[in-house]
């Protein structure tokens, strides 16, 4: 008697995989659409309505960077 593993052919199919974005949010606001129609009339809308993370975006422009809360970080290719 044969053995099944004898008669199973084993091995990898590689099959094409692309993953799609069907909407990007910035701070629960989205920003991008997929579908083109929709991300039109979102385009509009933001043209009219400003979102709230845009509404804030002069609070951060001019705000300082305190130096000592971030280091240096070295990258050593042996480690």
């Amino acid at each position: 008697m044969e053995d099944k593993k004898d008669k199973i052919p084993v091995g990898y199919v590689w099959v094409p995989y692309t993953i799609k974005t069907v909407s990007t949010s910035i701070n629960g606001e989205t920003v991008w659409y997929a579908n083109k129609w929709k991300n039109l009339l979102l385009k509009i809308k933001h043209f009219f309505i400003k979102p709230k993370y845009l509404k804030n975006a002069h609070i951060y422009k001019n705000k300082p960077v305190n130096p000592s809360l971030y280091r240096e970080i070295k990258i050593d290719g042996d480690k």
